[in-house]
């Protein structure tokens, strides 16, 4: 009797087997829900303009100084330019998250409604959808709720948009291929010997969202290797508060192995040049590692993201699909 219930047990365990074997491929098939031929048509009908009279808004994330006021402006001048050729928008415009109180979001809303603009297409003009695009920007625009945030904004003396107009948010610079456009062409024009250099991709980014900035820079860094370099890597440092530990390593192993490091920086306002120069001027606190690189083997490319040539029609075109609904 052992023996039959043993046996029946095996078979009972080998048919649950042979269950499980047929369902898995079908359970980790994406579930698609049925719709009917209306339903589709709806869901697939082409897209079309929000408005009649679309004001586009690029928000940066502000900084004191004319240096940060000339390079947004000369960014919302190109954008504009090419608008007064396609004629996409009713109007083009750009202002600041933060620092400069005269030219807020709440502002350029204003400018965008007294041009009689029936909707806005706003484009944040960030590197990637990290905390201040998920946060501070939606909670500006009066798109996310949050006590917390809201208070957070307040605090920094940001003013939270008030319009009866439909607002669309277009996609971060991280979109498409223009990380990637910007690494290659700042790349070529530095690299000199690839095979004894290594190509090191620093970019603003904090430990909360480390895997999102590594795995939106990858396509550039992916496209980088086919240049011939010895290697390629990647750090993000913030504004500069780690560069001492996440981005001096770095060049320090790779002079000490006898290859010179190329340093691509992908920053709106700074290039890796004027990145790097700034960050060794910090002056270091009680036993923290100093941030200068002198005597180490490495060379800084030149180029900022702001003023990349194709970043203009990158904005341009994001913000013409933001506009459809």
């Amino acid at each position: 009797m052992l023996r039959h219930k043993l046996t029946r047990l095996t078979s009972l365990c080998l048919a649950l087997f042979a269950s499980l074997v047929l369902t898995v491929p079908t359970l980790a098939q994406p579930y698609a829900p049925k719709m009917s031929p209306e339903r589709k048509a709806q869901v697939e009908r082409e897209l079309a303009p929000r408005g009649d009279k679309i004001g586009l808004l690029l928000v940066f994330h502000g900084a004191p100084g004319e240096n940060w006021a000339n390079l947004t402006r000369s960014i919302v001048e190109k954008v504009d330019a090419i608008n007064q050729t396609k004629k996409v928008f009713h109007a083009v415009d750009g202002c600041d998250m933060e620092f400069n109180f005269d030219n807020d979001v709440v502002e350029g809303f204003a400018r965008l409604e007294k041009q009689g603009c029936d909707a806005v297409v706003v484009v944040p003009a960030f590197i990637y959808p990290t905390s201040h695009v998920q946060f501070d920007v939606v909670t500006i625009l009066g798109l996310y709720g949050d006590p917390q945030a809201r208070a957070d904004a307040r605090a920094e003396g940001a003013r939270i948009v008030r319009t009866k107009l439909p607002i669309a948010l277009a996609p971060t610079f991280s979109g498409g291929d223009l990380l990637k456009e910007f690494v290659l062409a700042e790349a070529k024009a530095t690299m000199q010997t690839p095979e004894n250099e290594r190509l090191l991709v620093i970019a603003h980014g904090d430990e909360d969202y480390a895997g999102l900035v590594d795995k939106l820079t990858q396509d550039a860094l992916d496209a980088a290797a086919e240049l011939g370099f010895d290697k390629v890597q990647s750090a993000f440092c913030e504004m500069g508060q780690t560069f001492a530990t996440k981005v001096k390593p770095i060049v320090e192993q790779n002079t000490k192995d006898g290859k010179k490091t190329v340093i691509v920086a992908i920053y709106l306002a700074s290039s890796a040049k004027s990145f790097v120069e700034r960050i060794q001027k910090f002056p270091s606190k009680d036993d923290a590692p100093s941030p200068s690189l002198e005597g180490l083997d490495y060379v800084c490319s030149q180029g900022r993201i702001g003023e990349f040539e194709k970043t203009p029609e990158y904005i341009y075109n994001v913000a013409v699909e933001a506009s459809k609904n």
